[in-house]
């Protein structure tokens, strides 16, 4: 996942850190809900790569 979206946000300015922190966040949200997969609309990323 920290691939990806170092990938689509290579063009951005977009801090590894913050990156880093919201891969945390999902995968947080990822063991409590006991899922393996996540959609790109719940991620947010247009939020970022906008």
């Amino acid at each position: 996942m920290h691939g990806g979206l170092l990938k689509a946000c290579a063009k951005r300015r977009v801090p590894e850190d913050e990156i880093e922190f919201v891969v945390d966040e999902i995968e947080a949200e990822l063991r409590e809900r006991r899922r393996h997969e996540v959609t790109s609309r719940r991620l947010g990323i247009c939020r970022w790569c906008a």
